[in-house]
């Protein structure tokens, strides 16, 4: 099933409060609201899930762009690279809250992250 883009579900949420409102009008008390207001309800949380998802995605994207390391790469690329940036960071810093040598960690990250880019040419 494919993934709905944030303009879908924000377009189908204001058609299915405009049917609901519509139903309402015309029938009342007959209705279900309860029904009518939980699908509105799950359709407002997957819209806000997927703005935090967005958000996430951007900061993180910015977060390594500071660092010249997704300087020339594009679209998907950058993307991916990022993610993968940030993965390695977040194991930077174990359990105990120590941190690992930076080197140790951030060296080889760059040196797969350069071998992939190179394979996907």
């Amino acid at each position: 099933m494919k993934k709905k883009t944030l303009e879908e579900l924000e377009k189908e949420l204001a058609d299915l409060k405009a049917s609901n409102s519509s139903q309402w009008d015309t029938y009342g008390s007959e209705l279900c609201a309860g029904d009518m207001i939980r699908q509105e309800e799950n359709l407002e949380k997957e819209i806000v899930k997927l703005k935090e998802r967005e958000r996430l995605k951007e900061k993180t994207i910015k977060r390594w762009e500071k660092s010249g390391l997704l300087d020339g790469l594009t679209g998907n690329v950058s993307e991916n690279i990022g993610k993968m940036f940030e993965s390695q960071l977040s194991h930077i810093i174990d359990e105990s809250g120590t941190t690992t040598q930076f080197s140790d960690v951030v060296f080889p990250a760059i040196r797969r992250a350069s071998d992939k880019i190179e394979d996907s040419k």
